[in-house]
């Protein structure tokens, strides 16, 4: 079945008490709660930001992890935003300032092996424009080991300059043999499913992907009356 925690989408058929879930971006750990709780499934969840990392709540079956996941083993910047849900390792993000704290980073390949894991049915992916390092650093064979990725591309950040690089992973992973699902305009909350799982039959896919892209095209409509009568009332 169908679900939604946080703003990510997917599938919940495979998804029990012996599941290997991993979170990147874990905020305050409501994506990884949410999982522990309905499902009891062991969860790994990554926060670069010091900060939050520090406030995070026990959670049971939950493990949280400060690095940042990127292309190679490296001490990195992690610059802080305002808002800190929008602090990234990307100095060109729109959100972000001159303050940042040193972090850990690792590739996804590796953080998987570290933590004796071989194949996961869950990746929420969230982690302000680092998706396409993440993607571009990860051979075909690990994420052919993944079920599902539930992912946030940020290519709706102008100063990151993404967008001919989102397209160009979700050719890869349609390539790969996954399904992608397009639930947020551009590109806000994606999910690509394994074809071979068998979690998503061919014509629900069809549904899906239609009832998905009405709803998409309401919300543009809406947002578009609504600017123009707040236009209007300013007259």
């Amino acid at each position: 079945m169908l679900k939604n925690i946080r703003g990510h989408h997917f599938f919940d058929d495979n998804i029990n008490s012996e599941s290997k879930v991993i979170d990147l971006g874990a905020y305050k750990g409501d994506f990884a709660k949410g999982i522990s709780t309905n499902y009891g499934s062991d969860v790994l969840s990554v926060e670069a930001n010091p900060s939050l990392f520090d406030e995070l709540p026990v959670i049971n079956n939950v493990r949280f992890i400060n690095k940042a996941v990127t292309s190679h083993v490296s001490e990195i910047k992690f610059f802080i935003g305002d808002n800190l849900e929008g602090s990234s390792i990307k100095s060109s993000h729109s959100c972000v300032g001159d303050n940042f704290s040193m972090v850990e980073g690792i590739p996804l390949d590796m953080l998987m092996l570290e933590n004796g894991i071989d194949s996961v049915e869950l990746i929420k992916i969230d982690i302000e424009g680092a998706e396409i390092e993440l993607f571009n650093s990860t051979s075909d064979e690990v994420i052919n080991n993944i079920d599902q990725i539930t992912v946030e591309f940020h290519d709706f950040i102008d100063e990151l300059n993404i967008k001919k690089e989102v397209a160009k992973i979700k050719k890869r992973m349609k390539l790969l043999g996954y399904y992608c699902f397009i639930f947020e305009s551009p590109n806000k909350d994606v999910l690509f499913v394994k074809k071979s799982k068998g979690l998503v039959t061919f014509s629900s896919f069809f549904y899906i992907k239609i009832s998905s892209k009405i709803k998409i095209i309401y919300k543009k409509i809406r947002f578009r009356i609504t600017d123009s009568i707040k236009k209007i009332l300013r007259i």
